[in-house]
């Protein structure tokens, strides 16, 4: 693609960053439906992040806060171009959301905050973040778009380990600058040319209340698994859609307020397996054993938990994501062979103990769970409930 065109759209490069600051490179890669298109209805489209550290003069990790909800999504985030009649290109217009920007009055990151990230040198991570709402309504179908980092300054960041520097102030530190120009090119269609519940699962595990929060969940791996490898890694994304509508085909409404909620039904979710036939249907794998090895997790007697504080709990704002790996071992079949298709799925779940408001808003919340005593308002609403994933498929490899 010719760089000389995005050159307008640039606001940082390497050269920007302050001396004695990290190496921090991004690049992009577009999860589609396949020949660089998404679609713009019924889209579980994406984009994978990838960082990258290099070579800064320093042996020791470096820490940073990066949020896909304000860093990518937000204003001062990725742009969006469109291609013309004449493959010129053009700024897309998209209306500000008011919760995509960091707080200025909150010169700390919160201990226990998502979107923290750990780099030594010559070392990599990545994530995945579903595309918002309102940017696949301003798309039009047919049409050819860019998405485009045009560089941009970390929000906080600080020498060594996340648990050595949770809570620092980042004022006091030069600027470090987020460089590369990395731009991945897609055609927006209406539909996605197959049913995205292809499996036979039901979306919803029960009929979702008007009203209550939405949560989506969307896994992205790896096409191929060795079958010698023991495991198999992939990326589960929890998305803050919305508000259920009133229409129960109807898209979500717009959501105005933080929740948070108890996330151990979506730490270790039970997941549905199923391989392919000879006759290129797909079969559940009816001996999937599933063991718990998250055990500080479990609430095996009555405790005391602090909701701000214990990680089991999670707070989303509005077109907010929470994302963690996960990694399948032991649950699939242990007869595969090369050749052998496998889909996995995780399904629907729901979610009884969540409330309005973020983890700073309930740091002095404190339950006694598992049981409901005294969870007061935490119980009474109707419960969030969260419809299956999209299938992730992956073909055994020799």
């Amino acid at each position: 693609m010719d760089d000389s065109r995005i050159a307008p759209f640039l606001k940082y490069s390497l050269a920007d960053a302050a001396p004695d600051t990290p190496n921090l490179t991004l690049s992009l890669e577009l999860q589609g439906l396949g020949d660089s298109k998404i679609a713009k209805r019924k889209s579980n489209s994406g984009v994978v992040f990838r960082f990258h550290r290099g070579t800064d003069g320093h042996n020791e990790p470096c820490s940073f806060y990066w949020s896909d909800t304000v860093d990518a999504w937000g204003s001062g985030g990725l742009v969006l171009l469109r291609h013309d009649a004449e493959d010129r290109l053009e700024r897309v217009s998209l209306q500000a959301e008011p919760w995509r920007v960091h707080d200025p009055t909150e010169p700390r990151v919160a201990q226990g905050a998502q979107s923290l990230f750990e780099l030594k040198p010559g070392e990599s991570t990545w994530f995945f973040a579903g595309i918002p709402e309102n940017w696949l309504e301003a798309m039009v179908s047919g049409e050819k778009y860019e998405l485009l980092w045009p560089g941009g300054e970390i929000y906080w960041w600080a020498w060594g380990g996340i648990e050595e520097n949770e809570g620092r102030s980042h004022n006091a530190i030069p600027r470090a600058v987020l460089s590369g120009t990395p731009r991945v090119l897609f055609t927006v269609v209406e539909e996605p040319p197959a049913p995205f519940y292809e499996t036979p699962l039901p979306k919803w595990t029960q009929d979702p209340t008007p009203g209550t929060p939405l949560l989506t969940v969307t896994l992205a791996g790896a096409s191929s698994k060795d079958l010698s490898d023991t495991s198999f890694q992939l990326v589960q994304t929890v998305t803050y859609r919305g508000l259920v509508s009133k229409d129960p085909n109807g898209d979500p409404e717009r959501g105005t307020k933080p929740i948070t909620f108890d996330a151990f039904n979506l730490m270790i979710p039970f997941e549905w397996a199923f391989r392919s036939s000879e006759n290129d249907t797909w079969e559940y794998c009816p001996d999937q054993r599933i063991g718990c090895a998250m055990t500080d997790l479990m609430y095996d007697c009555e405790t005391t938990v602090n909701v701000g504080k214990d990680r089991r709990w999670i707070s989303l704002f509005p077109g907010e994501s929470w994302i963690q790996d996960l990694e399948i071992d032991e649950r699939l079949p242990s007869d595969l062979v090369p050749g052998d298709k496998v889909r996995y799925q995780l399904d629907g779940r729901v979610i009884e103990m969540w409330n309005w408001g973020s983890k700073e808003d309930h740091a002095e919340t404190v339950l006694m769970l598992p049981s409901d005593r005294e969870a007061g308002d935490w119980m009474d609403r109707p419960p969030i409930v969260v419809p299956a994933s999209n299938p992730l498929e992956f073909t055994i490899t020799p």
